[in-house]
């Protein structure tokens, strides 16, 4: 199967982009802080608003041969100047028909990518359901560390999810002047 094309989402795909989050909402419950119900409220018109290009960031997708978007990341740097070397990479939801055929990787690379290349940052972090293994594993392999977890991160269903948080380096860090 060809590899997905990536590219960073538009006013135009907010249709798809509704419909592939209230489906990741749904399958994916205790990955993700909103709910359904919250996500289906906000109007398209908030949402496009949410996809129009800006220099802090974006929305990435992975499109199929078909033109379906079935993968999600974000990338936003921080707007604080003592943080402005630091991005943060939520959204990440990858379709199951999409899932075991490497799109996922190459779309977070080409998001990590962006963030060093268009956001000049130096580290990346993300949360991610504690128990989720197969997004862990997949973290670790670009490079991703555990710094902590943060115990009964969210609450679904009665159920107390923790968020693993996690870091990345994309550049070494500058090298501090001698006092």
């Amino acid at each position: 199967m060809p590899m997905p094309s990536f590219r960073l989402l538009v006013p135009g795909d907010v249709h798809a982009y509704r419909a592939l989050r209230l489906r990741c909402l749904r399958e994916c419950p205790t990955a993700f802080g909103t709910s359904p119900d919250e996500e289906a409220a906000v109007p398209l018109d908030v949402l496009a608003a949410r996809l129009a290009p800006r220099p802090g960031g974006g929305l990435w997708g992975a499109f199929d041969e078909a033109g379906a978007l079935v993968a999600l990341a974000r990338a936003e740097r921080s707007p604080k100047r003592k943080c402005a070397h630091t991005a943060t990479l939520t959204h990440v939801y990858v379709a199951p028909e999409a899932r075991g055929q490497g799109t996922g990787e190459a779309l977070l690379r080409a998001v990590l990518a962006y963030a060093a290349d268009v956001l000049g940052v130096e580290r990346v972090t993300l949360g991610v359901e504690a128990t989720n293994r197969a997004a862990t594993a997949l973290y670790e392999r670009l490079g991703f560390e555990t710094t902590g977890v943060e115990r009964d991160f969210l609450r679904t269903g009665g159920v107390s999810c923790d968020l693993r948080l996690m870091s990345c380096a994309l550049l070494p860090p500058p090298t501090p002047l001698p006092p």
